[in-house]
């Protein structure tokens, strides 16, 4: 019983760290995608 659950609180921890983790990139990637880009370097990456 004990070793039972302190497996799924093992499993539950590290589920809830990697949900940390993706909740982090998707911050990241957010404040980036807020950041304006100049227009010629979007030209840049169009031609390309």
């Amino acid at each position: 019983m004990l070793s039972r659950t302190a497996s799924e609180l093992f499993w539950m921890a590290r589920y809830l760290e990697r949900a940390e983790s993706y909740a982090r990139v998707l911050d990241v990637t957010w404040k980036l995608s807020m950041i304006p880009r100049h227009s010629q370097q979007s030209r840049i990456w169009r031609c390309r």
